[in-house]
């Protein structure tokens, strides 16, 4: 008879390589049902004073809407690395329109980066077509 163990283990591990960046904690979202758009999406806040963390989005399904802010009230821009787990598409959503699908970056030195209008830069995240644990979405942000 043969036994068989199998260890699984989980880790996801955020680094915040800034010095002047607040509590890493503060910098990493977990979405879990929080508060929806007229139009039924979901909504979540970046902490003005991290430039760089990650939005964790469990049993991703619909759309979630990421609203990116600073604490200088410059413009700036957000740049997304690729993301753990699968990604249905994002969309810059900032002027009030959808744009056209954004390349969501698949290797770890691509990233796309979108410019904020008004210090402000707003962007719709789609779930895959199938049901997956969590995606991970990573982004830094960096004064133009």
């Amino acid at each position: 008879m043969n036994i068989v163990l199998i260890n699984v283990v989980l880790a996801v591990v955020v680094g915040i390589s800034n010095a002047s960046t607040p509590n890493w904690r503060k910098c990493y979202w977990q979405y879990a049902d929080g508060p929806k758009t007229v139009d039924g999406e979901h909504t979540v806040k970046s902490n003005p004073d991290c430039i760089n963390g990650s939005v964790s989005w469990n049993y991703p399904r619909g759309s979630l809407r990421a609203v990116f802010t600073t604490n200088t009230g410059k413009e700036f821009q957000v740049c997304f690395g690729e993301p753990l787990g699968v990604l249905g598409g994002m969309y810059d959503i900032t002027a009030g329109m959808k744009s056209k699908p954004l390349k969501v970056p698949d290797t770890r030195d691509e990233e796309t980066c979108v410019a904020s209008k008004n210090a402000q830069v707003v962007m719709h995240f789609t779930a895959p077509d199938f049901l997956t644990y969590v995606v991970e979405i990573y982004y830094t942000i960096r004064e133009v």
